[in-house]
């Protein structure tokens, strides 16, 4: 066994281990106890709404993502947003303990175990400390989570392109299971689906144990599924919120297909594009300085030329990301970017072990000057990212929603009309059950049939104002005189009553 394999076999994943840890402090510090739709958080009320009245919440579902989540509240400590954050940070820490994990395992076995510490560590910084991941790391999304399933993607892909070891197999199959459930918390990991047909049909080409790949493959396929059975059994219990009322066949795959969105790509004017484009690079500079974009560049080109087939899936998963991103026509899209973000940290270690042993040629004091100075160009902006990632001084939302709330007329109707105003609404009213007394009714829902049954369950006296036969499903008329009618004014942060 080499010096490398021994090291491996006493401390494996330690330096990764440390990174994660700091990461993971350094994002619990600063987690917010309140709402806040900070960091492109605006569906943090409906999604933590969601699991706190075991509801379902905007299209897919995010059947994962509710289990998960119901597990964290069960903690005895924190506010249920705190607890909901803290879920992004547990597993965007982790995603970044195994970026850092898989930075090792592809650098060349002639680094120094030291050096190659040091790499797994910086990695794992690196990834765990890029804008984007923080940011989601510290509030109450999906994403974070989803970062983590895709490094699990990526760990799969690359057991099954590496060398066989009948040793992989314990690791294979629980991978198998993790990516399975990682399409219950969010579709974007579809986006990776001709890397993992590749990385299966490499490994079956070449007969590396047939029968554990397809056994893999039947446990990701379960995975996968299992999680969207509780979809129509939450529905079924009518919850109040409740996306699509899944109980019927066209509701649950209007749900899970994200059918209202589907409209979104790639329908942008090719300005914006090239200015989407432009902002993408701009934001790789800013994630990692110079220094950081050289070294990821010329990792990039030196992992490239290799012979070996994980390059792909690595050059695949950065430029997939950022393509849907670019043409996805929402202010947030620029989240689905993280992943490249994550190749390109891995690409930087890769850039460092190859320069090393030219460093490591020169003094001492003369090599570990030059790599400190490295690493100070990619971590000195750290401060200011703190400053600008926190999301507890972003008090808007709660603040809106706790005055409109106090200040509506008993047993009043609220109309709220887009997520921005709704989102925090639901989240104190049915989430935190503030203000049991009123009745909330989002007006761009209206269209919808399971809107409108979502409603009458939610609303029993509201039964004589639906009415399936009108486009908006709601007689405004029968209205006036029985309850006190109020709409929110988000910019303006209050409510207006009639």
């Amino acid at each position: 066994m080499s010096e490398i394999k021994k090291m491996r076999a006493k401390l494996p994943g330690l330096a990764a281990l440390q990174a994660a840890v700091l990461v993971f402090a350094v994002y619990l510090s600063m987690l917010p106890q309140i709402y806040t739709d900070a960091n492109f958080g605006m569906d943090g009320g409906d999604l933590l709404g969601a699991v706190l009245t075991d509801g379902i919440p905007h299209p897919s579902g995010y059947p994962t993502y509710l289990l998960l989540g119901k597990i964290f509240q069960l903690l005895p400590w924190g506010t249920p947003y705190f607890k909901g954050a803290l879920l992004s940070a547990v597993f965007a820490s982790a995603a970044a303990g195994l970026t850092g994990l898989l930075a090792e395992r592809i650098i060349s076995d002639s680094v120094p175990y030291k050096a190659r510490s040091a790499i797994t560590g910086g990695v794992g910084l690196l990834a765990g400390f890029s804008p984007l991941l923080w940011s989601q790391a510290v509030i109450v999304e999906v994403y974070a989570l989803a970062v983590f399933f895709i490094l699990c993607g990526l760990w799969w892909m690359y057991f099954l392109l590496s060398e066989t070891d009948g040793r992989k197999w314990r690791l294979i199959f629980p991978l198998s299971a993790l990516v399975g459930l990682g399409f219950g918390n969010h579709l974007m990991l579809g986006m990776l689906a001709p890397g993992f047909l590749y990385a299966f049909i490499c490994s079956f080409r070449e007969k590396h144990d047939r029968k554990n790949l397809i056994i893999c493959a039947l446990i990701g396929i379960v995975s996968a599924l299992l999680p969207y059975t509780i979809l129509p059994l939450r529905s079924a219990a009518g919850p109040p919120i409740n996306w699509g009322d899944p109980q019927t066949w066209d509701g649950f795959f209007w749900l899970v297909s994200g059918r209202l969105y589907q409209g979104l790509s790639f329908r942008i004017p090719i300005r914006e594009l090239l200015a989407r484009i432009t902002y993408f690079f701009t934001l790789l500079r800013e994630h990692f300085g110079i220094g950081g974009l050289l070294l990821g560049v010329y990792g990039a080109v030196q992992f490239s030329s290799s012979e070996w087939r994980f390059r792909w899936v690595l050059l695949y998963t950065f430029f997939i990301f950022p393509l849907f991103s670019i043409g996805y026509t929402t202010n947030d899209s620029v989240v689905y970017t993280i992943p490249a973000f994550i190749v390109f940290a891995l690409w930087i270690g890769y850039g460092i072990s190859e320069i090393w042993p030219s460093l490591a040629s020169r003094p001492k004091w003369q090599a570990a000057t030059v790599a400190g100075l490295l690493f100070l160009l990619l971590i000195i902006q750290l401060p200011g990212l703190y400053a600008d990632l926190d999301p507890r001084s972003e008090l808007q939302a709660s603040q809106f929603a706790g005055n409109c709330l106090a200040a509506l007329p008993e047993e009043s109707i609220l109309f709220t009309d887009a997520d921005a105003d709704t989102f925090p609404i639901w989240y104190y009213h049915f989430g935190l059950g503030k203000r049991a007394d009123i009745k909330v009714i989002t007006t761009q829902l209206l269209q919808f049939d399971w809107y409108r049954r979502t409603l009458v369950e939610t609303y029993p006296v509201l039964s004589a104002l639906v009415s399936d036969g009108q486009t908006t499903g709601f007689d405004l008329t029968s209205v006036e005189g029985r309850y006190p009618v109020c709409r929110t004014n988000y910019p303006a942060g209050t409510c207006d009553c009639d």
